[in-house]
């Protein structure tokens, strides 16, 4: 929160296993490469590893694949993108 309006976001959520997943790791235009990101994920990070869970990231954009390496993520698995044609109503 920077003069009382949230400039970055990230959205996970939790699972039984003992991971955590990041799906969206948001910071808007005008505050990107000033640190905001870091002092985000930082922060999140420490108080999900204080729990004993271990971070994933769900990568949809291959351009977050450095930025997340800068913070230590390595690549586990690779993913697969599927989809489901919408079908006509039966008439």
């Amino acid at each position: 929160v920077v003069d009382e309006r949230a400039v970055g976001i990230i959205a996970a959520w939790v699972t039984k296993q003992p991971y955590v997943y990041i799906d969206n790791f948001l910071i808007h235009p005008d505050y990107r490469r000033t640190g905001v990101a870091v002092v985000l994920g930082t922060t999140m990070f420490a108080i999900v590893e204080k729990q004993g869970k271990t971070i994933r990231a769900i990568v949809t954009v291959p351009e977050l694949i450095e930025p997340l390496k800068k913070f230590g993520f390595r690549t586990v698995s690779a993913a697969v993108a599927m989809e489901r044609e919408q079908r006509p109503e039966k008439e």
